[in-house]
């Protein structure tokens, strides 16, 4: 993998985290099996948080989708990752389990009263506690991977993955309209 690249998305992680990146190092060239099957990284939106725009001027719907894109961005490559698609780079794999982290709880500050539309079943503002739970349960999924990722193992990351597909399958199963 490109350590320029990586240090990109390690200095995006670390800012999305409030944490500052030490000088990024050296280049060196890559070993042949990192090149031969890079990790494509999900792409990054700039758009401002919506706790710096006025509430006003946020379009809650689109927001959402935008942040649930980088999540599901995010879970198609780590389940290249895992399923041994794509070769494991643990630090690479770190820096996307930590952008989904963030664009998962971005997503869930764009639900609530006068936020209803887009893919959203009538069901999640019947049921918000449930929606709620849900959610609890998908951040707590993605912490236990964040966590497995820290270990670098890739055999501990595995059935965390599978707890978090759960998590969000049971969610949009229950939540979500279904889209082609």
């Amino acid at each position: 993998m490109n350590k320029t690249l990586l240090a990109v998305l390690t200095a995006l992680a670390l800012t999305a985290c409030g944490q500052q990146q030490a000088a990024a190092p050296a280049e060196q060239p890559a070993p042949a099996a990192e090149q031969a099957a890079p990790v494509e990284q999900p792409a990054a939106e700039t758009a401002a948080p919506a706790a710096e725009q006025p509430a006003a001027e946020i379009d809650h719907v689109k927001a959402r989708q935008d942040a649930f894109k980088q999540v599901g961005e995010a879970m198609k490559t780590i389940g290249d990752v895992v399923k041994g698609d794509v070769a494991y780079d643990a630090e690479q794999f770190k820096a996307v389990v930590a952008q989904m982290q963030t664009a998962g709880a971005e997503a869930f500050q764009h639900f609530g009263e006068g936020t209803q539309g887009g893919n959203a079943k009538p069901e999640l503002w019947a049921n918000m506690a449930d929606f709620e739970a849900g959610r609890d349960k998908m951040a707590a999924a993605v912490t236990a991977l964040n966590e497995a990722a820290q270990t670098g193992d890739l055999n501990a990351i595995k059935p965390k993955m599978g707890d978090l597909g759960g998590s969000c399958k049971a969610c949009h199963d229950a939540f979500k309209e279904k889209t082609n």
